[in-house]
Order: structure tokens, then C-alpha cells, then sequence
């Protein structure tokens, strides 16, 4: 049997948007919920027992309650994944930035089988840095493979959203591992 294991990387509430943001934003979450209907037909295939989708997002604004919760109830509300069998969702809602999401995910996945599917999903432009700190903190926590990363478009216009910032951030990554294992908060 397998199990699928999907980490979606939020990035920050739906009504704290421009309307470019948040049609950018709307885009991504329409990518991720193809994705999660794909995965989850897959639940037909014998060999499958389940699919796993972790929502990772804190409260990074305060008083507002997780990204994760907020964007779960969009999709449930909007996609009726509730109605999905087999898709279990779980939130993670303590993680406040991108290396946190994918540590404290990898977390609460615990043990991976060889014939487990662990997909990370992120924007796009996040992709490259994504895949270096994925790999990275898959190691540092033992895990027995490499999460595979997938990138969806999000238009956005803050500076961070800009590829080349993320690219370098990236290229500081590989060679500095330590930073990413900082930024998770798995070292001091």
C-alpha cells in the first residue's frame, strides 16, 4: 500500500490583498485544488490506502488565526473537498515562513515508506530555494527520500515574490545549510 503526502505552502491571508494579489492568490489556490483532485482520484487504485493533504501556514498576523485554517475553509467551502473520500486535510498552523512549513510537514508526515509519494507544493518563483531546503531538512530529519516540489503560478507584487531575490536566497541555501536548518528551527 502507499500513501501520497502533499505540504501546501500558504502565503498569507485571502483578505489582506490587493485585487492583483488575491487574483494571483486565487490562481495558486485553483492549481493546488487540481492537484489535490488528482492525487485523490488516485485513491481508486488499489495500491493506494491514502492521500494526505497538510495545509502549513501560522498566524502571522495577530488575531487573525492561521493562514492554514483560513485557506482550508476557502477550499472546503469552495471545492467541496469534504465530500472528496480518501482526502484526509490537516492544518499545521505554528510554522511562520516557508523553511518552518516544510520541517514542521515533514514532522508530522513521521515515517515514509519507499513507495510513499511526499510532493511539496509552493509558488512557483519558490521553486528552486523550495527544493534545496526540502532536501536539506528531509536529510537532517532522516528521512528515506526527497520530497518532490512542485511550483504552481501566483502573481504577486511583494519584493520577496521576485525571482531573482528568491534565487539568491537559494544559492545561499545550498551553501549554507545551517541557515535552513536555523530558518525550520531545528538548530540554534
Amino acid at each position: 500500500m502507499r500513501a501520497t503526502h502533499i505540504v501546501v505552502c500558504c502565503y498569507g491571508y485571502l483578505y489582506n490583498r490587493t485585487l492583483a494579489e488575491l487574483a494571483g492568490y486565487q490562481g495558486y489556490l485553483e492549481g493546488v485544488a487540481n492537484l489535490l483532485f488528482e492525487k485523490a482520484a488516485e485513491l481508486e487504485d488499489p495500491c493506494v490506502d491514502r492521500v494526505d493533504a497538510i495545509f502549513c501556514g501560522g498566524e502571522t498576523l495577530k488575531g487573525f488565526g492561521s493562514e492554514s485554517e483560513e485557506i482550508v475553509k476557502h477550499l472546503v467551502s469552495k471545492y467541496y473537498f469534504n465530500k472528496t473520500g480518501g482526502l484526509r486535510i490537516f492544518c499545521e498552523k505554528e510554522s511562520l515562513n516557508t523553511e518552518q512549513n516544510i520541517a514542521r510537514a515533514l514532522e508530522l508526515i513521521g515515517h515514509v515508506d519507499s513507495f510513499d509519494q511526499v510532493i511539496i507544493v509552493c509558488d512557483a518563483v519558490r521553486q528552486i530555494r523550495v527544493q534545496i531546503s526540502a532536501k536539506i531538512i528531509a536529510r537532517y530529519l532522516g528521512l528515506n527520500q526527497n520530497p518532490r516540489v512542485v511550483g504552481i503560478p501566483r502573481q504577486d507584487i511583494h519584493p520577496q515574490s521576485r525571482f531573482w531575490y528568491q534565487l539568491l536566497t537559494a544559492f545561499r541555501f545550498f551553501f549554507n545549510s545551517g541557515l535552513v536548518l536555523r530558518r525550520a528551527g531545528l538548530i540554534k
